[in-house]
């Protein structure tokens, strides 16, 4: 006869403790096809953390932003000018070399279109003028060519061996001819007068 107390084999289930595991493994989030945009870009919270009071940029002012990366040859070249100027931010001297670049820009352009204008107004003119004087120009060049060659000829007739008189006579001329070609007399202008007379008759 078994004479053992009963023993439980198998234990009911109960609910377990609600505990929290602060130890777990973090979970990682799976990668999204869309980029992460910052809701605020670096440049204004770079201003805001710098200076939390700065007011916004006036929309009165006739300016805007303009920002690049630059090589140390022309930074070096904006440091110098600032120096040069102690009045002058640095803002302000990039600003300034911007504005005289594009100053000289339009000059060259300018200059390339005003160019060729200016160069055929003058050939206008000197057509106009030559239309104008070339047959006075021609008479006086033809006389005078004709007069000297006649002059040296009798020359040459009259002193005949004398090649050293006939030296010192044209030496003679040339300075002659230096001296009073810039002297007025009453002849010249009778001459420039009826010139121009002539002249406003035939326009």
């Amino acid at each position: 006869m078994n004479t053992q107390k009963p023993q439980t084999l198998f234990i009911s289930e109960t609910p377990a403790p609600l505990w929290q595991d602060k130890n777990g493994v973090p979970r990682v989030s799976a990668a999204s096809v869309q980029p992460s945009t910052a809701g605020r870009t670096a440049l204004n919270s770079t201003a805001q953390a710098t200076n939390p009071l700065k007011r916004k940029h006036s929309t009165k002012r006739r300016t805007v932003f303009a920002g690049a990366w630059i090589d140390l040859d022309t930074d070096a070249y904006i440091e110098h000018r600032r120096k040069q100027d102690k009045n002058l931010t640095r803002s302000k001297v990039i600003a300034t070399m911007l504005k005289e670049r594009v100053q000289d820009d339009v000059f060259a352009r300018s200059q390339a279109i005003l160019v060729p204008i200016i160069q055929q107004a003058i050939r206008s003119e000197f057509r106009a003028f030559a239309n104008r004087f070339l047959a006075l120009i021609a008479r006086i060049t033809y006389e005078v060519s004709q007069i000297l060659s006649l002059l040296v000829s009798f020359l040459r007739l009259y002193l005949g061996e004398d090649q050293t008189t006939l030296h010192h006579l044209e030496t003679q001329s040339e300075t002659q001819a230096r001296v009073n070609i810039t002297r007025r007399t009453p002849q010249v202008d009778e001459v420039i007068g009826r010139l121009k007379l002539s002249l406003e008759e035939t326009t």
